[in-house]
């Protein structure tokens, strides 16, 4: 009986070995989304390159516990920075690192807590048809132990959920201030 208890632990060990070496070999792979937004990317550039009015869409941000969001830096654009700590999204900074109006914001996205992360978080604006095509990308190199978190809590789906999330308030947002616009304009 013992032998067989033994023999067990030493499978389960060896298995467990196995999938650990498998998860964190895997390549780190980026994160890509995108939505058609039924407005020009003039119109929606300064939703995203201004990391307040990011904030209004952005499915990660949240009331801080710890007093008043912390902004600093440019006003917007290039070198915009926000400070965070949350209970659910965690502890780090975004900034805005380049911005091609009206096609391209690039930002770094620094994670402390619950795991340490430096991301690379990619907005691409491309004119389609009437509309334009947001595409929100993120790259970054995780960890060992974020490797077998984001594998046991299936990290890259839940952050594809709220990338999804995310650009349809966008969508949302735009396309309602362009309605309100075209009204304005008739009116």
């Amino acid at each position: 009986m013992f032998d067989i208890i033994v023999s067990t632990l030493i499978a389960l060990m060896a298995g467990a070995a196995v999938l650990f070496l498998y998860v964190v070999r895997r390549p780190d792979r980026p994160i890509v989304r995108s939505a058609l937004i039924d407005a020009p990317p003039e119109h929606i550039f300064h939703h995203i390159n201004d990391l307040r009015a990011f904030n209004r869409w952005n499915p990660f941000d949240e009331p801080s516990p710890n007093g008043p969001d912390a902004y600093s830096g440019a006003a917007s654009g290039p070198g915009q920075r926000y400070d965070f700590d949350t209970k659910s999204s965690g502890s780090g900074h975004i900034e805005i690192a380049r911005s091609d109006l009206p096609r391209r914001v690039e930002m770094r996205l620094v994670m402390v807590k619950p795991l340490a992360c430096d991301n690379r978080v990619m907005f691409t604006l491309e004119p389609e048809g009437r509309g334009t095509r947001v595409t929100w990308s993120m790259t970054g190199t995780a960890g060992p132990f974020a490797k077998v978190m984001g594998f046991l809590m299936c990290g890259e789906q839940m952050c594809c959920n709220a990338f999804d999330k995310g650009l349809a308030s966008l969508k949302a947002i735009v396309e309602r201030q362009a309605a309100r616009d075209a009204l304005r304009a008739v009116g």
